[in-house]
């Protein structure tokens, strides 16, 4: 009797994660990555409690983050 819900024992196995190094990313993605997330927060805490200043600090950061990927184009 054939067992249920398993694949055939000649399926290929599919890993959803390969051991390979991973890919490699810019330069500034991970900056930007911070400063856009802590832009977020930022930005939501500033609009929750109502402190004009927190969100004034949320746009600065999104700003900076925006201005980051001008950074990472590349010269042809």
């Amino acid at each position: 009797m054939p067992s249920v819900g398993r694949l055939p024992t000649s399926a290929p196995r599919c890993r959803p994660f390969s051991r390979n190094s991973p890919p490699a990313v810019s330069r500034f993605f991970v900056l930007k990555a911070w400063l856009g997330g802590a832009g977020l927060v930022a930005g939501l805490a500033g609009m929750a409690w109502e402190r004009r200043w927190l969100v004034d600090v949320a746009i600065g950061l999104l700003a900076v983050a925006f201005v980051l990927r001008f950074g990472e184009r590349r010269r042809e």
